[in-house]
C-alpha cells in the first residue's frame, strides 16, 4: 500500500472515498472532515497533514488519515474525539495506523498501539430507521421529561454566530463548574466560520429568556455530532437537556443524518447514564500513542479539586485562551 503524505488534499477524490463508506459501522467519523487542519492551523499553528493511501493493485484510494503535526508529533485529531483512518476494512485501518513513524498521538476505535489509553467512549444513534426507531422506544419516563421540559417552559433555538455569546454564558459556567478550562471564544467562531463539507450550527435552551443550556454541533457526511455541551446545574430539575437533545436529534433525522454522535464521555460518568436513556450504541474509543502513556493534567484528581476551587470564572476564560493550543 502507498503513502502519499500532503500538507493539501482534493475535495473531490476525498468526497467519493467518504462517500463509499458507512458512518454507522464507524469507516469514517466526523473527524475526517479535511477543513480541520486548516482551521486548527490557522488558530494554533499547528501543521497540516493529509495521508492518502493507495492500493498497489487497483491504484484506487484504500484508506484515509489527516491531522496535524505538533512539535514534530503527528496529532490525529487534537480537540476532536477521533482521528485515525477513515476505511472499509478495520483490519487495514489498524494496519494503517501502526504504520505511522516518528512521534505520534492517533484516536481511532482501533488499539492499534501497544500504547494507548482506553478510558474514553462514545455513544452513537442510529438514525437510519426515522423518528419512529427512536421515540417510540425511549422509557416512559424520558418522554415524560421531555414533555415536562417544554411544559416548564425550556425554549429551544437553533442558530449560528448570533447564538454563540449565549452558548458561551453556559459553556463557560458549566466548564469552570468542572474545573477545566474552555475553549476560547476565537475557537468557536472559526468553526462557524471556517467548518466546510457540512455545518457548524448552535442549540440554546432558555428559561424565561435566560441561556440555561447550550450545545454546539458539527456535521460531515452522514454523521452529526454534539461536540461541546453544557446545562447550568441549577436548572438540571426542569429537565432541560432531555428538550434539548430530543430536538437535536429530531433535526438531525430531518436534515437526512444518518447518526447522531453524543460525543465522548469517560466511563462510568454521569453524562454517559444521561446518553444511554436514549439507546445508542457505545463505541470504545483508543488514544493511541508512540510511547508509554502519562496522565495528563486532568487526570491529577486532587490538583483538579483545588482548581475547581480557587479558580474563579473570569480567570479560568483566561487561563482556557492561554492553555487550550497545549492541552487538546
Amino acid at each position: 500500500m502507498k503513502e502519499i503524505i500532503s500538507d493539501t488534499y482534493s475535495w473531490d477524490i476525498l468526497d467519493d472515498f467518504i462517500s463509499s463508506l458507512d458512518p454507522v459501522a464507524g469507516e469514517y467519523t466526523l473527524a475526517h472532515n479535511p477543513s480541520i487542519p486548516r482551521i486548527l492551523s490557522g488558530l494554533f499553528g499547528y501543521e497540516p497533514q493529509y495521508r492518502k493511501y493507495v492500493d498497489d493493485g487497483t491504484g484506487r484510494m484504500a484508506g484515509f488519515m489527516n491531522g496535524v503535526v505538533i512539535k514534530g508529533r503527528f496529532v490525529s485529531m487534537p480537540h476532536f474525539s477521533y482521528g485515525g483512518a477513515a476505511c472499509a476494512d478495520p483490519a487495514v485501518a489498524m494496519q494503517i495506523e501502526r504504520s505511522v513513524s516518528g512521534e505520534y498521538e492517533i484516536r481511532s476505535f482501533h488499539p492499534s498501539s501497544e500504547y494507548y489509553s482506553d478510558k474514553k467512549v462514545t455513544a452513537y444513534l442510529d438514525l437510519s430507521g426515522g423518528h419512529d426507531s427512536i421515540f417510540p422506544g425511549l422509557k416512559y419516563n424520558v418522554r415524560r421529561q421531555i414533555r415536562i421540559a417544554s411544559e416548564n417552559g425550556i425554549e429551544v433555538k437553533r442558530g449560528k454566530s448570533e447564538l454563540l455569546d449565549d452558548f458561551l454564558k453556559v459553556y463557560r459556567k458549566n466548564m469552570t463548574r468542572l474545573g477545566s478550562p474552555p475553549q476560547p471564544k476565537r475557537f468557536f467562531a472559526a468553526l462557524l466560520d471556517g467548518w466546510e463539507h457540512g455545518e457548524a450550527t448552535i442549540f440554546c435552551s432558555y428559561y424565561k429568556g435566560k441561556p440555561v443550556g447550550g450545545c454546539f454541533l458539527l456535521s460531515f457526511g452522514g454523521i452529526i455530532e454534539n461536540c461541546w455541551a453544557g446545562t447550568l446545574y441549577e436548572y438540571n430539575k426542569l429537565f432541560v437537556p432531555y428538550l434539548a437533545y430530543s430536538e437535536m436529534i429530531k433535526y438531525a433525522i430531518d436534515s437526512g443524518y444518518k447518526v447522531f454522535s453524543f460525543g465522548r464521555s469517560s466511563k462510568g460518568e454521569g453524562t454517559l447514564g444521561f446518553k444511554k436513556h436514549w439507546k445508542p450504541e457505545i463505541k470504545q474509543l483508543y488514544f493511541n500513542q508512540s510511547g508509554p502513556v502519562t496522565g495528563g493534567l486532568r487526570d491529577k484528581k486532587t490538583l483538579l479539586s483545588v482548581y475547581k476551587k480557587i479558580m474563579p470564572q473570569w480567570a479560568n476564560v483566561l487561563v482556557g485562551s492561554a492553555v487550550t493550543k497545549y492541552i487538546y
